[in-house]
């Protein structure tokens, strides 16, 4: 489960079909995103931040996301997290941390 860091009412939920490398994310209780800005879902190993998802929740700050991890992902994985990006997402991190999960 991801808990909230900047938003501390949000939380997610993470369900991993680790046979088959794909997530089933939920979001739950996210803040509304600025117009010019995204959030965005970070496979974090010890090497690198990579970009998952670039995604917006609904009015309730839902979102459900579906996800192939990539090859050689997810046997390093060590953390997930959700960030506040400009709007398209960013090549690594540049926001705060809303939601953050160590592996």
């Amino acid at each position: 489960a991801l808990q909230g860091q900047e938003a501390p009412q949000a939380s997610a939920k993470v369900f991993w079909d680790t046979t088959r490398h794909e997530w089933v994310m939920q979001v739950f209780n996210l803040p509304s995103a600025p117009t010019a800005m995204d959030y965005q879902l970070w496979y974090v190993t010890k090497e690198a931040k990579l970009s998952a998802a670039v995604f917006r929740p609904d009015a309730q700050g839902r979102a459900e996301l579906r996800l192939s991890l990539p090859g050689g992902v997810a046997e390093k994985l060590a953390a997930t997290a959700v960030t506040l990006e400009p709007r398209g997402g960013s090549p690594q991190p540049t926001g705060k941390f809303y939601l953050l999960a160590q592996i």
